[in-house]
């Protein structure tokens, strides 16, 4: 996100190099930038503070905002350290002065960053499963071999979610007497064995989509408990 040409194509050249598998979308407001950012997924965000419809922290807390998941590089004017550090606190992961940027040095930061992000992911993954056992009660799992493969789409396909294989699925469950901690139980398997190989931007989708997934299931299955009475 740089609204100077130039700048853009140095730091595209930079990447070229370091990363020669990467894609980049240049957007050169901010306005662009939430837009583009309200539409796709992205492994890093590099981050001009001086656009021409903001500047400053508030780029850095509105990008954070849009993306959250996102790991931010700021990349910052000279005898603007003190603001990157600032920027940190808003949200982003790192900062570069654009004056000593070099293709080692931007390499390092994404790497970084992406590599912190991965790691934080990983820490809410093992947060969130253990919440699910908890609630579930440690119940046993007797429904994976009939419904793991099934259930398991929910999380990692979304056009599964909330349409009518799902509310079938909910109906065959409530005709197996499946219960809401089984459920659970099966959505902690599931989300489990879905994030072993999962990449950042493919547990970030994971995380978040779990509540949704789990809450919608329950209430069809509800639903179905409901229809039979």
């Amino acid at each position: 996100i740089e609204d100077s040409p130039e700048q853009a194509v140095v730091v595209k050249s930079f990447l070229t190099l370091t990363h020669p598998e990467a894609k980049l979308e240049i957007r050169e407001s901010l306005e662009d930038a939430l837009q583009v950012l309200g539409e796709k997924d992205f492994h890093t965000i590099l981050l001009d503070l001086g656009l021409p419809d903001a500047s400053g922290i508030d780029v850095v807390i509105s990008i954070h905002q849009k993306s959250p998941s996102t790991p931010i590089v700021v990349l910052t004017a000279a005898g603007d350290e003190g603001l990157g550090a600032l920027c940190i606190q808003a949200g982003a992961h790192d900062y570069v002065t654009k004056t000593n940027i070099t293709p080692d040095i931007l390499a390092r930061a994404v790497n970084f960053c992406q590599a912190r992000q991965f790691e934080s992911l990983q820490l809410d993954l093992t947060r969130h499963l253990a919440s699910l056992k908890t609630v579930s009660g440690n119940t046993s799992t007797r429904s994976f071999k009939a419904f793991g493969k099934t259930y398991g789409q929910l999380l990692t396909e979304p056009r599964f979610l909330m349409s009518k294989s799902h509310k079938k699925l909910a109906r065959v469950m409530s005709e197996k007497n499946v219960k809401a901690s089984e459920v659970i139980a099966l959505h902690a398997h599931c989300l489990e064995k879905a994030s072993q190989d999962a990449e950042a931007l493919e547990l970030s989708r994971l995380l978040i989509n779990s509540p949704t997934v789990i809450l919608a299931t329950i209430r069809f299955l509800s639903d179905s408990y409901a229809a039979k009475e």
